[in-house]
């Protein structure tokens, strides 16, 4: 299994966003990435609910890859457009009720990824592993000493695809 490049739309000149999305759709990029914070459950904001719509139509080649770090995120997918073709990770610390939320994602078309915080045992996830359901761990920026967490996951994740903080492990 090959890398896949997932940029971030945090780094796009924003003046000219469907210009900068039509460029990286003709490199082959595999997704674009898109974060999503509520000043909540991390503090800061960033892309808007209805921005992160917008940029799905102007896609032809690329998916979305949707980070959500926000409380109750299943209250944004409507307003997202989530759907087929697109990777959601929402973290464990923010869902009350993580296997309803995940079960959304799916139905509606999407992958479901789980995402944790650097400060929470990887261990958490290990439940849901066993459910074949990918994970991301890490934050925002990449956290060299999550690596060793990588490692402990491999092991546990059968399905074999692994996301720290942009870094995507596969077997």
């Amino acid at each position: 299994m090959r890398g896949m490049l997932s940029p971030s739309l945090m780094c796009a000149d924003m003046l000219n966003l469907q210009r900068e999305l039509e460029t990286l759709d003709s490199l082959s990029v595999d997704y674009v990435h898109l974060d999503f914070m509520d000043n909540k459950f991390v503090p800061n904001i960033t892309l808007d609910a209805s921005l992160i719509r917008a940029v799905k139509p102007v896609l032809k080649n690329m998916k979305r890859d949707i980070h959500i770090m926000a409380y109750a995120p299943q209250q944004y997918f409507e307003r997202m457009d989530i759907g087929e073709g697109d990777i959601v990770s929402v973290h464990y610390e923010a869902c009350d009720d993580l296997h309803d939320v995940l079960a959304e994602i799916r139905a509606r078309g999407a992958k479901a990824f789980i995402a944790i915080s650097p400060d929470t045992s990887v261990e958490v996830i290990y439940e849901y592993a066993k459910n074949n359901e990918p994970a991301h761990a890490g934050n925002y920026n990449f956290i060299n000493e999550t690596m060793p967490d990588a490692g402990k996951c491999k092991v546990h994740i059968a399905t074999g695809f692994i996301n720290f903080s942009g870094i995507a492990l596969t077997e």
